[in-house]
Protein backbone atom coordinates (compact mmCIF):
# COMPACT_ATOMS: atom_id res chain seq x y z
CA UNK A 1 0.00 0.00 0.00
CA UNK A 2 2.50 2.32 1.07
CA UNK A 3 4.59 1.49 -2.14
CA UNK A 4 2.18 2.09 -4.46
CA UNK A 5 1.08 5.30 -2.65
CA UNK A 6 5.08 6.34 -3.40
CA UNK A 7 4.70 5.24 -6.53
CA UNK A 8 1.74 7.13 -7.84
CA UNK A 9 2.83 10.67 -6.13
CA UNK A 10 6.08 10.35 -7.53
CA UNK A 11 4.06 9.86 -10.90
CA UNK A 12 2.25 12.68 -9.99
CA UNK A 13 5.32 14.84 -9.92
CA UNK A 14 7.10 13.96 -12.85
CA UNK A 15 3.59 14.71 -15.01
CA UNK A 16 3.29 18.06 -13.01
CA UNK A 17 6.60 18.72 -13.79
CA UNK A 18 5.58 17.90 -17.70
CA UNK A 19 2.75 19.82 -17.57
CA UNK A 20 3.68 23.25 -15.64
CA UNK A 21 7.52 22.92 -15.79
CA UNK A 22 9.43 24.69 -13.29
CA UNK A 23 8.18 27.63 -11.69
CA UNK A 24 9.49 29.90 -8.88
CA UNK A 25 9.14 27.18 -6.23
CA UNK A 26 10.62 24.10 -7.97
CA UNK A 27 14.05 24.02 -9.97
CA UNK A 28 15.42 20.51 -11.47
CA UNK A 29 18.62 19.20 -11.62
CA UNK A 30 20.37 16.64 -13.66
CA UNK A 31 22.95 16.07 -11.33
CA UNK A 32 24.09 17.83 -8.08
CA UNK A 33 27.27 19.95 -9.57
CA UNK A 34 30.53 20.22 -8.45
CA UNK A 35 30.65 23.67 -8.23
CA UNK A 36 27.70 24.31 -5.30
CA UNK A 37 26.67 27.98 -5.77
CA UNK A 38 25.00 26.62 -8.97
CA UNK A 39 22.68 25.80 -6.67
CA UNK A 40 22.92 27.33 -3.51
CA UNK A 41 21.78 30.73 -5.26
CA UNK A 42 18.43 28.93 -5.51
CA UNK A 43 18.46 28.02 -2.08
CA UNK A 44 18.82 31.38 -0.84
CA UNK A 45 16.70 32.65 -3.47
CA UNK A 46 13.92 30.15 -2.31
CA UNK A 47 14.77 31.15 1.54
CA UNK A 48 13.92 34.79 0.27
CA UNK A 49 10.68 34.14 -1.02
CA UNK A 50 8.24 31.14 -0.60
CA UNK A 51 10.10 28.43 -0.07
CA UNK A 52 10.77 25.93 -3.10
CA UNK A 53 12.40 22.25 -3.35
CA UNK A 54 15.53 21.29 -5.96
CA UNK A 55 14.91 18.11 -7.04
CA UNK A 56 17.96 16.19 -8.33
CA UNK A 57 18.63 13.82 -10.99
CA UNK A 58 15.53 14.45 -13.01
CA UNK A 59 17.05 15.94 -16.24
CA UNK A 60 14.87 18.73 -18.46
CA UNK A 61 14.65 17.80 -22.03
CA UNK A 62 13.36 20.49 -24.38
CA UNK A 63 9.35 20.20 -23.09
CA UNK A 64 9.40 17.60 -20.67
CA UNK A 65 11.42 16.12 -18.10
CA UNK A 66 12.91 12.61 -17.61
CA UNK A 67 14.01 10.88 -14.49
CA UNK A 68 17.87 9.84 -14.84
CA UNK A 69 18.32 9.48 -11.50
CA UNK A 70 21.58 10.11 -9.28
CA UNK A 71 24.82 8.12 -9.38
CA UNK A 72 27.25 7.62 -6.67
CA UNK A 73 26.97 7.29 -2.81
CA UNK A 74 23.63 9.23 -2.51
CA UNK A 75 24.20 9.28 1.76
CA UNK A 76 27.53 11.34 1.34
CA UNK A 77 26.08 13.26 -1.67
CA UNK A 78 22.80 14.24 0.73
CA UNK A 79 25.74 14.82 3.86
CA UNK A 80 27.51 17.20 1.06
CA UNK A 81 24.56 19.18 -0.01
CA UNK A 82 23.59 19.59 3.95
CA UNK A 83 26.72 20.58 4.56
CA UNK A 84 27.31 23.28 1.49
CA UNK A 85 24.05 24.86 2.57
CA UNK A 86 24.86 24.80 6.53
CA UNK A 87 28.31 26.49 5.75
CA UNK A 88 27.51 28.83 2.72
CA UNK A 89 24.67 30.64 3.58
CA UNK A 90 23.51 33.25 6.02
CA UNK A 91 21.87 32.89 8.20
CA UNK A 92 21.65 29.75 7.97
CA UNK A 93 18.89 27.45 6.62
CA UNK A 94 18.00 23.76 7.53
CA UNK A 95 16.54 22.27 4.47
CA UNK A 96 14.75 18.93 4.89
CA UNK A 97 16.72 16.77 2.62
CA UNK A 98 14.70 13.47 1.27
CA UNK A 99 15.92 10.77 -0.74
CA UNK A 100 13.06 8.76 -3.35
CA UNK A 101 12.95 6.34 -6.22
CA UNK A 102 10.96 6.28 -9.12
CA UNK A 103 11.16 4.09 -12.08
CA UNK A 104 13.54 2.45 -9.80
CA UNK A 105 16.26 5.32 -9.94
CA UNK A 106 17.19 7.33 -7.15
CA UNK A 107 16.37 11.30 -6.25
CA UNK A 108 16.65 13.42 -4.35
CA UNK A 109 14.82 16.21 -3.25
CA UNK A 110 15.94 19.40 -1.20
CA UNK A 111 12.96 21.19 0.47
CA UNK A 112 13.90 25.00 1.17
CA UNK A 113 11.44 26.49 3.80
CA UNK A 114 10.67 30.18 3.00
CA UNK A 115 12.78 31.81 5.82
CA UNK A 116 12.07 34.50 8.81
CA UNK A 117 15.33 36.37 8.67
CA UNK A 118 15.76 37.59 5.47
CA UNK A 119 17.80 38.49 3.45
CA UNK A 120 19.52 35.08 3.60
CA UNK A 121 22.37 35.35 1.16
CA UNK A 122 26.20 33.65 0.59
CA UNK A 123 28.70 34.46 2.99
CA UNK A 124 31.14 34.27 0.14
CA UNK A 125 29.56 37.02 -1.79
CA UNK A 126 28.79 39.49 0.98
CA UNK A 127 25.61 40.81 1.94
CA UNK A 128 24.29 42.76 -0.07
CA UNK A 129 25.96 40.86 -3.46
CA UNK A 130 24.91 37.78 -2.26
CA UNK A 131 21.61 38.01 -2.28
CA UNK A 132 19.12 36.30 -4.81
CA UNK A 133 15.52 36.06 -5.46
CA UNK A 134 12.94 33.89 -7.43
CA UNK A 135 11.51 34.98 -10.40
CA UNK A 136 9.15 32.65 -12.44
CA UNK A 137 11.83 29.56 -13.25
CA UNK A 138 14.89 31.55 -12.55
CA UNK A 139 17.30 32.91 -10.01
CA UNK A 140 18.25 36.17 -9.65
CA UNK A 141 20.68 38.67 -8.26
CA UNK A 142 18.21 40.98 -5.70
CA UNK A 143 18.56 44.83 -6.65
CA UNK A 144 19.29 47.37 -3.83
CA UNK A 145 15.56 48.00 -3.28
CA UNK A 146 15.25 44.45 -3.44
CA UNK A 147 17.69 43.73 -0.97
CA UNK A 148 15.66 46.92 1.56
CA UNK A 149 12.26 45.52 0.95
CA UNK A 150 13.74 41.63 2.23
CA UNK A 151 15.10 43.35 5.19
CA UNK A 152 11.83 44.97 6.28
CA UNK A 153 10.17 41.71 5.75
CA UNK A 154 12.75 40.23 7.89
CA UNK A 155 12.79 42.64 11.03
CA UNK A 156 9.39 41.79 11.32
CA UNK A 157 8.17 45.60 11.06
CA UNK A 158 4.83 46.43 10.01
CA UNK A 159 3.38 49.72 8.83
CA UNK A 160 1.29 50.74 11.05
CA UNK A 161 3.92 50.66 13.63
CA UNK A 162 6.11 53.16 11.51
CA UNK A 163 6.88 56.28 12.41
CA UNK A 164 5.20 58.91 8.99
CA UNK A 165 7.83 61.67 9.59
CA UNK A 166 5.51 63.74 7.08
CA UNK A 167 2.63 63.65 9.59
CA UNK A 168 2.25 67.05 11.77
CA UNK A 169 1.58 66.07 15.13
CA UNK A 170 -0.29 69.25 17.57
CA UNK A 171 -3.19 69.24 20.01
CA UNK A 172 -6.04 69.33 17.15
CA UNK A 173 -4.95 66.36 15.88
CA UNK A 174 -3.63 64.51 19.03
CA UNK A 175 -7.61 65.65 20.17
CA UNK A 176 -9.56 64.81 16.60
CA UNK A 177 -7.71 61.08 16.94
CA UNK A 178 -8.94 60.60 20.75
CA UNK A 179 -12.59 61.90 19.29
CA UNK A 180 -12.61 59.44 16.41
CA UNK A 181 -11.17 56.61 18.80
CA UNK A 182 -14.03 57.52 21.61
CA UNK A 183 -17.17 57.82 18.63
CA UNK A 184 -15.69 54.14 17.32
CA UNK A 185 -15.86 52.32 20.61
CA UNK A 186 -19.58 53.41 21.13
Amino acid sequence: MITWMCERRNTMLINELNKYGENNNIEVKKEVPAEHKKYLKSVVAFANGFGGKIIFGIEEKQDSFEVCGLSGDIFKIKDSITNSIFSSIEPHIIPSINLDTIEDKTILIVNVPSGWDRPYYLKSEGEFDGVYVRVSRTTRKADRNMIKELMFEGSNRYFDKMICPELEINENSIQNLCDTLYHKAL
